[in-house]
Order: C-alpha cells, then sequence, then structure tokens
C-alpha cells in the first residue's frame, strides 16, 4: 500500500510528465492486458486522487459531477483517458477502410455486405464473400 501510495505521489508531482509516463505506460501494457491494472490503480485508489473522502478518479467523477462544477474536477479527471476516445471510437473502422481499400482495384474480390437475402441459384450463396464471375 505504501509503495502504491508512493507511486501516486511522483505522478501527481510529476505533472504532466506523469500523466505522459501513465498513458506510455498503458499503451506499452496494452498487447499484455495488464493495462487494466494500471487503469485500476488509478480509478480506484488514493494515486487517482482524493475528493471530500472519495478515492479514485472514477469514483470522484462518479461521486460529484452532478454535484460540483466540472473544472472543480479537472485535476482528478486526467487519468480518465482524455484524446484517446476519438482513436478508440473509430480506430476500428478506419483500419477496416484502410484493409479494403488498399488493394489493387483490378484484384479486388467484390464481396456481399451480409445483410441482403443470398441468392439461393448459386452454390456459393452460403457465404458472406463469395466471388462473382
Amino acid at each position: 500500500s505504501y509503495a502504491i501510495d508512493s507511486l501516486g505521489g511522483l505522478i501527481s508531482a510529476a505533472g504532466l510528465a506523469g500523466v505522459f509516463g501513465y498513458g506510455f505506460l498503458e499503451r506499452l501494457l496494452i498487447p499484455t492486458g495488464l493495462h487494466h491494472v494500471l487503469n485500476g490503480i488509478f480509478r480506484t485508489t488514493s494515486i487517482g486522487g482524493i475528493y471530500e473522502g472519495v478515492e479514485g478518479c472514477l469514483n470522484i467523477f462518479l461521486q460529484f459531477i452532478d454535484q460540483v462544477e466540472i473544472s472543480e474536477l479537472a485535476p482528478y479527471t486526467i487519468f480518465l483517458g482524455q484524446g484517446k476516445m476519438p482513436m478508440m471510437m473509430f480506430g476500428l473502422p478506419a483500419a477496416a477502410l484502410l484493409i479494403s481499400s488498399s488493394g489493387a482495384s483490378s484484384s479486388r474480390v467484390p464481396t456481399g455486405t451480409g445483410w441482403s437475402s443470398p441468392d439461393r441459384s448459386s452454390p456459393s450463396s452460403t457465404t458472406l464473400c463469395s466471388r462473382r464471375t
């Protein structure tokens, strides 16, 4: 517990460099899934801050969002993911668009969307991505 509180004090004292370090560690840990541990520590313990007896940035935000001005909660919300939401929301559709448009147009295979009823006369009508001749 002392080590966790010490880490929180170090990150708080580091200011924006601490926020950068948190974000860097989170991105570094994503492939292993350990970013959930890092997020949980900041969101639910005193590392994320203490406001009127409530510990953790997520707990503070959820407890006081409708009771105080948002500017008063700003110091406690720096670890809640500002800046990464657009990447999380639009990253996968952008990657899908990139993959679908990266092939040469002459070698692309027309695909069905899967939303319309299949053509029952074709033997390959059971697959969503069938080659059309």
